[in-house]
């Protein structure tokens, strides 16, 4: 079944090259389990290894990941890319062993030596998965207070060419401010607007701005566009935007403006952004996502404090915000 303007080819070009999957990790490095402030130490385990190359080769020092089996589809997905829950770099010899909460995980790695960091992608790379003799991603199981050493797994250069068994299709365009060309953006996928990590990421068509996503059927997800990922927020200047928002309208969160707002997130939200949501098979085309330019967010901020004073700056709208744009807090 479809439902609205279904758009034209060559979506995502990019994530052909593994962007997704790279970029995916410039964001989403979350601390050691034993580290994650409020985890369940009673729940942790470790999950030791060693991963080699087809040839029997170890897998040295590179980007090692953990996607959580029982939390998403499987991480080799076709058109989208899953966030992974844990990160480690292997040895010389492709060992590993990091803290993670109990569950079943599948696991991934990006070659690249750990002297580079995790940074944005770079031409050439490629990235594994670690799979049975049937082909299939290998789930591991890791147990709560215990080591689990799975001993040596192959890593298979990925395909990505996954299915999510329950899905649907959305189908859409990143929309600018001016006529011209649409820069390619990052479309973040997220079960709760204000959280910063999102589920997936995926990456606009440039010039078109067209994007093709598959969604797990049945469940809402708001859609986030960012110029740049190379911070949990976006950079002021930087062209930013949320399915249903209004361009150009953001609201600031706890960090940004301490003893001001309520909640405990970590990212800029859009007044009026919508979830969105489809069923099985659907084709769900038509869907935008209008980008506006990220303010600075010491003068949000600022304007925030005027606000509540009830002192508002000049100029036409509250301080350091254009005309017209006026700060809210989220739930507002």
């Amino acid at each position: 079944m479809k439902t609205g303007i279904r758009t034209g080819k060559g979506f995502l070009r990019s994530l052909v090259s593994l962007t997704g999957v790279l970029l995916a990790l410039v964001i989403a490095a979350p601390l050691p389990a034993t580290a994650q402030p409020g985890a369940a130490k009673s729940n942790a385990g470790i999950l030791a290894g060693r991963l080699l190359h087809e040839d029997g080769k170890p897998v040295a020092a590179s980007l090692v990941a953990f996607f959580d089996g029982e939390k998403g589809p499987p991480p080799d997905l076709a058109s989208i890319r899953r966030v992974p829950q844990a990160l480690t770099f292997s040895a010389a010899d492709g060992g590993f062993a990091v803290p993670m909460q109990a569950g079943s995980y599948f696991i991934g790695s990006i070659l690249r030596p750990a002297s580079e960091g995790i940074g944005p992608p770079r031409p050439g790379e490629r990235f594994l998965f670690v799979k049975n003799e049937a082909g299939e991603l290998l789930p591991v199981e890791v147990k709560a207070g215990r080591t689990t050493d799975i001993g040596q797994v192959i890593g298979y250069v990925s395909s990505f060419s996954g299915t999510m068994q329950e899905a649907c299709i959305v189908e859409g365009r990143v929309r600018s401010t001016t006529d011209g060309p649409v820069p390619a953006v990052f479309l973040l996928v997220k079960k709760h607007l204000g959280t910063p990590r999102p589920l997936y990421i995926a990456v606009s068509e440039e010039g078109s701005g067209a994007f093709r996503l598959q969604l797990p059927a049945g469940e809402p997800h708001f859609l986030v566009a960012r110029e740049s990922i190379d911070a949990t927020r976006p950079a002021p200047g930087t062209l930013f935007g949320s399915h249903g928002a209004q361009t150009g309208s953001v609201a600031i969160t706890k960090e940004v403006a301490p003893g001001l707002v309520g909640g405990s997130g970590r990212d800029y939200i859009q007044p009026g952004a919508m979830p969105i949501a489809c069923q099985q098979g659907e084709v769900l085309g038509g869907v935008e996502i209008h980008l506006g330019i990220m303010p600075d967010p010491e003068k949000i901020r600022e304007a925030m404090i005027k606000e509540q004073r009830g002192g508002l700056g000049t100029g036409g709208g509250p301080a350091g915000l254009p005309k017209g744009q006026v700060p809210v807090r989220p739930g507002q």
